[in-house]
């Protein structure tokens, strides 16, 4: 299936990072190839720090089923 080093093995989950925080009670979740835009842009709109905040990239685990769905 790969034959790799882990570190290009999770480049192979793209570049997207999933960013999340909860605002006005309900989680919001955007997908992004820039995360820091995404967190700066977010953070001066509600003028301030964002309650929730996770940024996600894809593990060696979402690789590894991504391969072996195909």
């Amino acid at each position: 299936m790969a034959d790799a080093a882990p570190a290009e093995l999770g480049a192979r989950g793209g570049d997207e990072s999933v960013v999340r925080w909860v605002e006005h009670g309900a989680v919001v979740e955007r997908t992004t190839t820039t995360p820091t835009a995404v967190i700066l842009e977010a953070r001066d709109r509600l003028g301030g720090e964002l309650e929730g905040l996770e940024v996600r990239r894809p593990t060696l685990e979402d690789v590894y089923l991504e391969l072996t769905d195909e």
